[in-house]
């Protein structure tokens, strides 16, 4: 069987990527209504150009979540790994 830890591991894993897939669909859901509200309160130009800026803010956590995904235990500081010690 697993061992608890990599049960933990691998829970921790999923809800990661989970995490990730809610951020990327709030991030189109809330961006593709935005945009409906500016093409209707404004105009289709508006529209479009906030659209645009939706986009590269998917694309930009798109890039950030590969980044995330390809650091490694010696990407991170040496201050970070260390166990907290209770005062």
């Amino acid at each position: 069987g697993l061992k608890e830890s990599d049960k933990r591991k691998e829970f921790n894993l999923l809800r990661y990527e989970a995490i990730k897939d809610e951020l990327l669909l709030l991030t189109v859901g809330i961006g593709a209504a935005c945009t409906i509200y500016c093409v209707l309160v404004f105009s289709l130009e508006a529209g479009i150009s906030y659209a645009f800026g939706v986009a590269f803010s998917w694309l930009y956590l798109q890039l950030l979540y590969r980044h995330a995904d390809n650091l490694s235990k010696e990407d991170v500081p040496e201050v970070f790994l260390k166990k907290k010690v209770k005062k």
